[in-house]
C-alpha cells in the first residue's frame, strides 16, 4: 500500500471513529461532557481516541480525563471578545501558568460568571477553553504560551511566579 493511501486509510478512520465519539456523547451525555474511560468501553482503544483528540475540532479535551463536546463550549460573542482579549492580555509577557491564570479569573465578577456558565473549575480545563479561542497557544504540564514564544518548557524560565516573562 502506498504512503498516500495509508494516510487515507489513516484519516479515514479517525473521521470514523471521531463521529462515533461525537455521536455517543450526543446521545448519553446532555452536557457534552463523557470521560475517556467510559468512551474506552465504546471504542476500544485509548490510542484512537489520542488520535482523535489530537486532531479533532470539534472534541475538547477536558480535565484529566473527560472530552466536552466543542458546541458546548461556545460562548457569546459579547463574552468572546472580553475573555480573548484577556487571555491576549495575559501572554503579552510570553507565557501563563493556566493554575494562577484561573485563580485571577475567579477574582473577576464577569470573568468568573463565564468560567461558572461554561462550568470550568479546573485548571486544565481553562487551557483546552484558551486553546480552542486562540489556536496558536501552546501548552505544557505547567504552563501556556503563545506558539512563536522564545520560552519553550518551564524550565527555561528565570522565574516562575504565574507569569513566565521573555527574555
Amino acid at each position: 500500500m502506498s504512503e498516500a493511501n495509508h494516510q487515507t486509510n489513516h484519516a479515514l478512520k479517525n473521521n470514523h471513529v471521531e463521529k462515533k465519539m461525537i455521536s455517543y456523547i450526543q446521545a448519553h451525555h446532555k452536557n457534552g461532557i463523557c470521560s475517556k474511560r467510559e468512551l474506552l468501553k465504546q471504542i476500544g482503544s485509548m490510542s484512537e481516541i489520542n488520535q482523535v483528540m489530537n486532531t479533532s475540532s470539534q472534541l475538547v479535551d477536558w480535565g484529566e480525563d473527560a472530552i466536552i463536546l466543542a458546541e458546548k463550549l461556545i460562548i457569546r460573542s459579547s463574552d468572546r471578545k472580553i475573555i480573548t482579549k484577556y487571555f491576549q492580555h495575559a501572554f503579552e509577557t510570553g507565557g501563563v501558568s493556566p493554575h494562577q491564570l484561573l485563580q485571577e479569573m475567579k477574582a473577576d465578577r464577569r470573568l468568573a460568571a463565564i468560567l461558572r456558565e461554561k462550568r470550568i473549575n479546573e485548571a486544565a480545563q481553562l487551557a483546552s477553553l484558551i486553546k480552542l479561542l486562540l489556536p496558536n497557544v501552546k501548552e505544557d504540564s505547567q504552563f501556556l504560551q503563545l506558539a512563536d514564544s522564545p520560552i519553550d518548557s518551564l524550565n527555561k524560565a528565570k522565574t516562575f511566579t504565574g507569569q513566565i516573562p521573555k527574555p
